[in-house]
Parts: C-alpha cells; structure tokens; sequence
C-alpha cells in the first residue's frame, strides 16, 4: 500500500462526496490523456486543500465549495489507483 493510499484511508468523508469523488476519478482514468495536477500542485499541496475544504464543511463557513471538493478528492482517488497499479507492477 502506497503512502497516499493509507493516507485516504484514514480519511472520514461523508458518502455522497466520496461516491461523487470515485465516480470523476474513474471518469479521469479513462481519458486518453490525464492532466497531471498532481505533479503540477503536488500531493501534499492537495491533501492540505482537501482538509482546509474539510474543516470549512464541517464548520459550515459560508465559503465551502462541494464542488471544489469534489474536484479535490476526484484527483486524489486518481493518485491513488495509479500509485497501487504502479506498485503492483515493481
């Protein structure tokens, strides 16, 4: 298992977000060509905005963007499938 693999499976989201997160990271695994925001931001950059967009849903701040957060854990699950399928070829 991966870094960022056991780093989400710690994470607590409610279902509907997590559902709608998988649903656009098997959308984005299936492009021909994937932007690769993972490398352009970086992982640890999206996991502190992943939890930032956390604490503000969980907060109720007026700003929280479910869409954003959305987009946030939908490239996250990405690198996370292409870490596993990574490993698992090495």
């Amino acid at each position: 298992m991966s870094d960022i693999t056991a780093t989400l499976a710690t994470l607590r989201r409610p279902k509907l977000l997590v559902r709608a997160a998988r649903f656009g990271a098997a959308a984005l695994a299936r492009r021909p060509t994937k932007p690769d925001a993972v490398a352009a931001r970086g992982l640890n950059w999206l996991l502190e905005e992943e939890d930032a967009l956390n604490q503000a849903r969980v907060t109720g701040q007026a700003g929280y963007s479910p869409t954003r957060h959305v987009e946030v854990l939908t490239v996250l699950l990405n690198a996370a499938d292409s870490a596993s399928r990574l490993a698992a070829t090495l």
